[in-house]
């Protein structure tokens, strides 16, 4: 068995991450390859993890694809510019998730963040939310931004 490889790791315009994984081996080398390891590379908060193994015998080579919901600090390309954010998948409130993506933006940059965006702005939202932990606080301003997945936040 080969050594495994990591083919992709990407971020839909959906906000659903993907890790494709290759090996080569025979069909008995389905458990060859230690899934903890991959799995450790799931977001700890994201609630949805998926994955599935298949092999192709015409080539001898396992893949295995695992995907999740967004809840982790990326990368965003404004221009030349590259800005740190947190995608976050929403759960019951809005301000609830917000805080929560800004705490994993915090402790991935070590700044508070100052915006959050969402899809749509719905009916009676508060456009400010004050996050907080026991070293500080922030007030991050909210508005609709169309680039925003649906059902998700995005905190800079």
């Amino acid at each position: 068995m080969a050594d495994p490889v990591l083919l992709e790791n990407t971020l839909s315009k959906a906000g659903l991450r993907e890790l494709h994984i290759m090996w080569m081996g025979t069909p008995e080398d389905a458990n060859a390859v230690a899934m903890d390891e991959w799995l450790s590379k799931v977001s700890p908060d994201a609630d949805d993890c998926q994955f599935y193994k298949r092999y192709k015998k015409d080539l001898g080579m396992w893949h295995l694809h695992i995907y999740w919901s967004a809840r982790e600090l990326v990368t965003l390309v404004d221009g030349k510019d590259l800005k740190p954010a947190v995608m976050w998948k929403l759960g019951q409130r809005i301000s609830w998730s917000i805080d929560l993506a800004a705490t994993c933006y915090r402790l991935g940059t070590g700044e508070w963040p100052q915006l959050a965006r969402i899809r749509a702005l719905p009916a009676g939202a508060k456009t400010e939310c004050e996050v907080k932990d026991g070293s500080g606080h922030a007030l991050v301003k909210l508005a609709a931004a169309e680039w925003v997945p649906k059902g998700f936040i995005v905190v800079m």
